[in-house]
């Protein structure tokens, strides 16, 4: 018999079942060939799929639409112009205007008008934003901005419709006070001149002067707590001086002279004053615009008075 069934295993694997060896050739296997060969299963034919395509395309697509998120896009998309910024909201004309100023002298202060927090760490000769308050009496609070627990002043506030002021907090023999300065004028509006005033906060201090450098006077004997009426200025830089009024002198009344006309101004001194000012600055007179300057110390504990210059709200 030249050849024979064989079944056996090679490389690990075993031989298929109905391999044929020959003698001749040398020893492999052959697979048996296929009697059948399965017909493939013919596939269902595909539906066709009827889908209306636009008869235009948009003209205004994004090319980075997300697929996940179906946007609508009109043919007649026209861009929308932007958006005006949001109008600020127009103030109560019945309501009062109120700010406040540090002239205390010592730490910083924490406000409380009701139940409304005004700021809760005011430093010692710094002003407040402008805050509105509804007509009538308010609860005022002043406490230690470093210790809330420590309360300073309290009391009654009245308020009138339409009002514009400034409250000073100053000191005072029973702790703190309240020194209000009424910022509802207008003089100097839609005109060519500077509107000037004082305003003397230092506490227990004599009767004190505001003269320019060539020693003319422009407001005199200003006492603790009193405000001066307003001064009509050009426009300009004006050298000021505050001293001590050892006795009255008269005062001009005009208009006062701006820097640039004064000669030798800083080389003569101040008549009937200190040989030494309590302060000096330099005022820039603008025009249009109520300014108002805020004298803060103590008399107590320096003679040297600090300037804060205001400009009317």
């Amino acid at each position: 018999m030249e050849s024979e069934v064989f079944q056996h295993t090679v490389a690990g694997r075993d031989a298929p079942a109905g391999a044929v060896r020959t003698a001749a050739e040398p020893l492999y296997w052959e697979e048996p060939a296929q009697d059948t060969v399965p017909e493939p299963v013919p596939a269902e034919p595909a539906q066709p799929v009827t889908q209306e395509m636009p008869t235009e395309l948009p003209r205004d697509i994004s090319q980075d639409m997300s697929p996940e998120v179906p946007q609508t896009v009109s043919p007649d998309f026209q861009a929308l112009p932007a958006q005006p910024a949001p109008m600020r909201q127009r103030r109560d004309p019945r309501n009062a205007q109120v700010r406040f100023l540090h002239a205390a002298g010592a730490g910083p202060l924490r406000l409380t008008l009701g139940s409304r927090l005004l700021t809760p760490r005011l430093l010692p000769g710094n002003l407040t934003g402008c805050f509105e308050v509804a007509p009538g009496f308010r609860a005022l609070t002043v406490c230690d901005g470093e210790n809330p627990l420590n309360l300073l002043y309290y009391g009654a506030v009245p308020f009138s419709p339409g009002e514009r002021c400034t409250l000073a907090v100053v000191p005072s023999a029973a702790g703190l006070d309240l020194v209000r300065v009424d910022d509802g004028a207008r003089h100097a509006r839609f005109t060519d001149r500077a509107c000037l005033r004082a305003v003397n906060l230092i506490y227990d201090s004599p009767a004190l002067d505001v003269a320019l450098t060539d020693g003319r006077v422009i407001f005199t004997d200003l006492r603790f707590k009193e405000t001066t009426s307003f001064r009509r200025a050009r426009a300009g830089e004006y050298d000021l001086y505050i001293g001590q009024t050892p006795f009255p002198l008269p005062g001009l009344w005009g208009d006062v002279e701006t820097a640039a006309d004064l000669s030798g101004a800083a080389e003569r001194p101040l008549p009937g004053c200190a040989a030494e000012p309590l302060a000096s600055l330099t005022l820039p007179a603008r025009a249009g615009r109520n300014q108002t300057l805020y004298l803060l110390g103590d008399w107590r504990e320096t003679p040297h008075a600090r300037v804060r210059l205001v400009e009317d709200f």
